[in-house]
């Protein structure tokens, strides 16, 4: 009970109310398809998709097809969740190994979720411009910073995501997330 209690909270200081809702029921819970979600979480049917992505996002749930009905059962790891108490660990040990650039690029990872490599480094490479036109330099430091973690594996890839024309398709179905690369 304690656990799910710390577990809400982190949710709730990280995605807001709704995300933390949906947590603490499948929580509580276990795996359940979107339908009964949305019943029993008296949240719209769109704001329940949206924590769930959210949720997906961040690799905190995951969901398996259920055999007896034609939907997903989504299922949350709340081991996942307390990862979030040691964000500042992972940064501060990504700043020791790998100084500022793997900093930086565990950061905005911690943050996405997940993350495609060349957006990463796009993003990397702007916060550690300051002002110089040595943009090239600086997107080299920090592609290879990358390559170096995912070659120590601190980061590993994952699947693409589904398209926002696939997700309109069937809407009571999420697809898995998946091509980025995530911090593990």
């Amino acid at each position: 009970m304690e656990r799910t209690r710390l577990c809400g909270l982190i949710l709730r200081e990280n995605f807001g109310d709704p995300v933390e809702q949906v947590g603490i029921y499948l929580m509580k819970n276990g795996a359940r398809p979107l339908f009964s979600i949305v019943r029993d979480c008296k949240y719209d049917r769109s704001t329940v998709q949206k924590c769930l992505r959210s949720l997906l996002q961040h690799q905190l749930i995951w969901h398996a097809p259920n055999r007896s009905a034609a939907c997903n059962l989504y299922e949350i790891d709340m081991n996942k969740i307390l990862w979030f108490s040691r964000y500042s660990k992972f940064i501060y040990l990504a700043k020791m190994h790998f100084d500022d650039p793997g900093e930086l690029i565990v950061e905005n990872l911690l943050l996405q979720g997940q993350n495609v490599m060349s957006n990463c480094v796009q993003v990397v490479s702007e916060k550690l411009d300051d002002g110089t036109k040595d943009e090239t330099g600086i997107g080299e430091v920090v592609m290879k910073t990358f390559q170096n973690m995912v070659e120590a594996k601190l980061l590993q890839r994952v699947q693409l995501p589904a398209t926002d024309l696939e997700i309109e398709v069937n809407k009571y179905v999420l697809p898995p997330i998946g091509g980025h690369c995530c911090l593990y």
